[in-house]
C-alpha cells in the first residue's frame, strides 16, 4: 500500500509540474529549472530502481528467474501484460507529459524487466533499455510499473515489456 501512496504522490507532483509549465505566465520556470524539479520529483523512484536492480541479482535463484525473454517460464501472456499496462496509460502519460516540459522533443523507447510475485504484485521494475536518454523519465515510468497488479499465479514471474514514446 505504501508503494501505491508514494506512486500517487509522485504522479500528483508531476501533474502539478506539467501544469506549471503550461501556465500562461511569461515568468515560468526555465528548462533547467524544470529538469531539476523533475529529477527531484523522481529521485525516490530512481533509488528504488537501484534497489530493484540489486534485488534481481540477489534473489534471481530464490525467485526462480532465468535470463530469457518473456515467455520463458512466465505464465503471464503478452495480451494480459498489454491490457494491464493500458489500464495505467494515464499515469504513464503523466510521466511523459511532465518530462516533455523539461526535455522538449523527448521521444524514444524503453524496455522494462519486472518481477511479479505469487500474489500478482510487481515487486521489482528496472528499465533494461532506454533510448530517450533521460534516466529520470525511466524512473518515473518504473514507479508506475511497480503499481501494476496481475492475477496471482502462485509463483514469481519475470516479464519484459516495451514502451514507446513519441515514436511510431
Amino acid at each position: 500500500m505504501a508503494n501505491v501512496r508514494r506512486g500517487a504522490w509522485l504522479l500528483g507532483g508531476l501533474a502539478a509540474l506539467a501544469a506549471l509549465a503550461f501556465a500562461q505566465d511569461d515568468e515560468g520556470p526555465s528548462i533547467n529549472e524544470m529538469r531539476l524539479l523533475y529529477q527531484t520529483a523522481v529521485s525516490d523512484a530512481c533509488n528504488q530502481i537501484e534497489r530493484d536492480a540489486n534485488g534481481f541479482q540477489a534473489h534471481a535463484d530464490v525467485w526462480g528467474l532465468g535470463e530469457g525473454a518473456m515467455g520463458d517460464g512466465s505464465t503471464i501472456s503478452r495480451e494480459e501484460v498489454d491490457r494491464i499496462v493500458r489500464a495505467q496509460a494515464g499515469d504513464i502519460q503523466t510521466c511523459y507529459d511532465a518530462a516533455r516540459q523539461a526535455w522538449p522533443g523527448l521521444k524514444g523507447e524503453m524496455r522494462f524487466r519486472f518481477v511479479v510475485d505469487p500474489e500478482g504484485h510487481v515487486i521489482a521494475a528496472v528499465p533494461v533499455e532506454n533510448s530517450t536518454g533521460v534516466g529520470a523519465f525511466g524512473c518515473c515510468v518504473a514507479s508506475v510499473v511497480r503499481q501494476l497488479r496481475f492475477e496471482g499465479s502462485g509463483e514469481h514471474q519475470e516479464v519484459f515489456h516495451p514502451f514507446r514514446f513519441g515514436v511510431k
